[in-house]
């Protein structure tokens, strides 16, 4: 059985709330629909008013940082430590960086 398990001060997983897809602790607003938002250009403070002061600047914040964290340790993983290299088609053609 899985246990609940705070990934911070901010988010938790807890197989009790939302299936146990990462929130914010005290709530059971996604950790993944405002990173959406952020991606989506959406500004924190807006993400904050949306979700009607549930959630801190704090909070998003450290939801950036442990996404940040995932996403280099998983590259860092698949290219075996090697320099990341990024891809994405743009209008004007792929772009490396």
């Amino acid at each position: 059985m899985r246990k609940r398990k705070e990934l911070g001060r901010y988010i938790v997983t807890d197989p009790e709330i939302c299936g146990g897809e990462l929130t914010f602790i005290g709530t059971r607003i996604p950790v993944a629909g405002v990173l959406r938002m952020i991606s989506e250009g959406m500004s924190w403070k807006k993400i904050i008013w949306e979700y009607h002061n549930s959630i801190t600047k704090e909070a998003i914040s450290e939801a950036v940082q442990l996404a940040t964290e995932a996403l280099i340790t998983k590259a860092g993983k698949k290219s075996n430590n090697k320099s990341l290299a990024i891809q994405y088609q743009s209008p004007k053609g792929n772009v490396s960086y």
